[in-house]
């Protein structure tokens, strides 16, 4: 097939997308606010009749006051006249009043309709898992979103309520003018639909180059946080990067300004030579109108009439072609939207739905347990079998890419193990709700988050539902050794945290990793995950909190994650992982006894303090 007829093939094909996301515009206008969606359409619709209703005054008014002219007495017409202009008063102050209503509308409906979309997708976003997340399509489709969340849907209704408008002006002119002027109204339509047509494809074109610049945008906006993130500014600093990455930055914005200027080039040039058709055939109107007003066929009143119809037609015509182009580019982008709304998550609820999550008084246990990324070549985990019995402090090592962290998601259930089964007392957690089983594990990733919000929340989000709790989350504080960093700061648990605001304290990050095992330890949960728990902390820190840990597990399951010998060998027992196997396994006097890998990586280690 010839490239011209592909390129025609995929506009029809984006043309019948928009159609499908147009007719969802108003079911969607409906679901944020039904009555405000009532006022602004008639508001629109008043606005589009009334100021037709004027020029039919005005010809009205004209005609009289020419005829009171050819009398003796002409201010015998006065009355009549002025009557004619009160009613014109009265319609332009109802146009007024409509115009107002109608902005008002507009802008708070916009407002509310991107809070809806808003709201939809993060809730969609919140119901995928991770492994769906992940996915560097889903990543990629989701920023496409989110840049044009915030202006998108509110471009979409105005366009379409403009369009409205337009329609409404149009329609009652071609009613008007087939009553008065037959000929005229064939015509002029004739004459737009080039204009039209060249508008609706540079919308798609418009759209689809947006859709190509999501990757360099991304990377624009990746160098740009890295050239003014406070916490990247120290490297880019010392190793002089700040001229390198500008230099690609500027190269990326250079090659979109030059795609968009190609385009704009394209639309002006084609919408110029589009514009001809109707120029002419206005010109042709005027030129029939003035024919019959110089043979006595229409009066002055119908004169003007008519100019002012053929001209509000000509306006309607460039402005409805010029709207539905807007609409259908954002509807393209709605219709973007609902494909993501339809991503199905890759864990499925059981046909026999989910179960309760089970209290964990035995174990949690890995029989067998196979996962690999989509796409990888080797399983990121191998028939791992291990168990986590409550009570004990269980220890996973292992370097860098042994699998710990994907460990760690299938066992919070982020991941669902390809192969083997992980239980907890018996259960397959593949048959539990995840997100109840979830409540029943409190976790410290190594790469936690530091919530730029007040000390309060950032504890207490441990367990949301405790919020309020002050007592309860300055126990946890306390147990996580951040009770006397929190009685320094200017507010105490009310202090905000982080750079975010102005007012932000910021910590370092022993500091944060302090309050991030108080945002653990608030979390009355019977399985406890510490993934590298200790790693920015002083030895008598660490000294302390693994002396409260000890305290606080004595009926957890605990597992704990660490490169550091001098927490890992304080576990009941620990796991070597390799490459996604489990290799050796023991206490740490019987690994070390045995002469294998734990072995070996501990004298490294050891090596380094002699």
């Amino acid at each position: 097939m010839a490239l011209s007829g592909r390129i025609v093939q995929a506009r029809a094909a984006q043309l019948r997308s928009a159609g499908t996301a147009l007719r969802a515009v108003w079911p969607l206008l409906v679901r944020t606010d039904r009555p405000l969606t009532l006022v602004l359409g008639v508001a629109q619709a008043a606005q589009a009749v009334i100021p037709l209703a004027e020029l039919w005054i005005a010809k009205l008014v004209i005609d009289r006051l020419v005829s009171a002219l050819r009398t003796p007495h002409p201010s015998h017409a006065a009355v009549a006249i002025l009557w004619l202009v009160a009613l014109a008063l009265i319609l332009a102050l109802l146009r007024i009043v409509a115009g107002e209503v109608g902005t008002y509308s507009r802008q708070v409906l916009a407002e509310r309709v991107t809070i809806y979309c808003s709201e939809q997708l993060l809730a969609r976003v919140q119901l995928l898992d991770l492994e769906t997340l992940e996915r560097p399509n889903v990543r990629t489709h989701l920023q496409r979103l989110q840049e044009g969340l915030f202006y998108r849907p509110a471009a979409l209704v105005f366009r379409l309520v403009s369009g409205l408008q337009g329609s409404v002006t149009l329609i009652t002119s071609a009613v008007l003018l087939l009553y008065l002027f037959p000929i005229c109204l064939p015509l002029l339509v004739v004459a737009a639909l080039p204009y039209a047509a060249v508008q609706s494809s540079a919308a798609v074109d418009s759209f689809t180059l947006s859709m190509g610049q999501t990757r360099p945008t991304r990377t624009a906006q990746y160098l740009a946080s890295i050239l003014s993130g406070p916490a990247e500014a120290k490297e880019v600093r010392i190793l002089g990067l700040g001229g390198h990455l500008t230099h690609r930055y500027r190269q990326l914005l250079a090659a979109h300004q030059a795609t968009i200027a190609s385009l704009a080039r394209r639309r002006g040039l084609r919408s110029a030579l589009a514009a001809l058709v109707p120029a002419v055939a206005y010109a042709g109107v005027f030129a029939l109108l003035a024919a019959r007003a110089l043979d006595r066929q229409i009066t002055v009143g119908d004169l003007t009439l008519y100019i002012g119809l053929v001209l509000r037609s000509q306006d309607a015509l460039q402005q409805l072609a010029t709207d539905l182009a807007g609409v259908v580019e954002n509807s393209l982008f709605l219709d973007d939207y609902n494909s993501f709304l339809r991503i199905t998550p890759t864990r499925l609820q059981p046909l026999r739905g989910w179960a309760a999550a089970p209290p964990v008084r035995r174990d949690v246990s890995f029989d067998g347990v196979s996962y690999r990324y989509p796409g990888a070549e080797e399983d990121a985990l191998h028939e791992v079998s291990l168990q986590l019995p409550a009570g004990r402090t269980i220890a996973l090592v292992g370097e860098n890419g042994a699998g710990k962290t994907t460990l760690v998601k299938l066992l919070t259930g982020l991941y669902e193990p390809r192969s083997g089964t992980i239980s907890a007392d018996g259960i397959d957690l593949r048959s539990v709700d995840a997100d109840a089983w979830r409540r029943q594990i409190a976790v410290i990733f190594q790469d936690f988050i530091h919530y730029a919000l007040t000390v309060r929340e950032n504890i207490g989000f441990g367990q949301v539902d405790q919020l309020q709790d002050r007592e309860r989350i300055a126990q946890a504080a306390e147990r996580g050794g951040a009770g006397g960093l929190i009685a320094r700061l200017p507010a105490a648990y009310d202090t905000m945290l982080g750079r975010v605001m102005d007012e932000g304290a910021q910590l370092s990050g022993g500091e944060w990793q302090r309050i991030a095992l108080a945002r653990a330890f608030i979390r009355d949960a019977p399985v406890l995950v510490l993934d590298e728990p200790t790693s920015a902390l002083d030895a008598r820190a660490e000294f302390e909190t693994f002396r409260v840990l000890r305290e606080l597990t004595r009926d957890r399951a605990v597992l704990l994650i660490s490169h550091r010998f001098s927490t890992v060998r304080l576990a009941d027992y620990i796991y070597v992982l390799e490459r996604g196997r489990i290799v050796e396994a023991g206490s740490h006097e019987e690994l070390l006894r045995f002469g294998g890998r734990y072995a070996e990586l501990f004298e490294l280690q050891a090596a380094g303090y002699q």
